[in-house]
């Protein structure tokens, strides 16, 4: 099992403390660990995102990472129920014109509605469920890396 993201680790020490419940020893370990690096190194420029493992050299911050991976998780459950049987440039295609269509005609009206008020056309509903993680809707070439690799993230 993959060593769980920093921000998922934070998580569990919040609601460990908001259930007023003790943290796992893993969690409470890591924790103090952190925490002690911030305070031996905060003098010396280390902030709290950096220390806790949120802020990456180069790379993209934890929410955008998050948003990421919450559209691409969804594009693939959009070819998982809608395209099962389909190549994976017949999905692409369709995929990447179904997004297209939705974007030109309905991106802005459903924006304002809750997500259960959106027309019951399940594809549709994938595809404005991936936007509304505020990502941009990948291309032709960023949908055959996503959905070329079904086991990321």
């Amino acid at each position: 099992m993959p060593e769980p993201r920093p921000i998922d680790r934070l998580r569990q020490v919040r609601d460990a403390a908001r259930a007023g419940q003790p943290l796992p020893p893993d969690a409470a370990e890591w924790f103090a660990e952190r925490l002690d690096r911030y305070e031996d190194q905060a003098p010396s420029g280390l902030d709290l995102d950096a220390a806790f493992g949120l802020a990456q050299r180069g790379g993209s911050a934890w929410w955008h990472e998050e948003a990421r991976r919450q559209r691409d998780v969804t594009i693939r459950t959009l070819r998982d129920q809608y395209f099962p049987d389909a190549s994976l440039d017949v999905a692409v295609k369709a995929i990447h014109l179904l997004a297209t269509r939705y974007q030109a005609a309905s991106a802005r009206r459903d924006a304002a509605k809750a997500e259960a008020d959106i027309v019951a056309d399940g594809r549709r509903r994938l595809i404005a469920a991936a936007l509304r993680t505020g990502r941009t809707f990948p291309g032709q070439k960023q949908l055959r890396a996503i959905l070329g690799n079904p086991m990321a993230d």
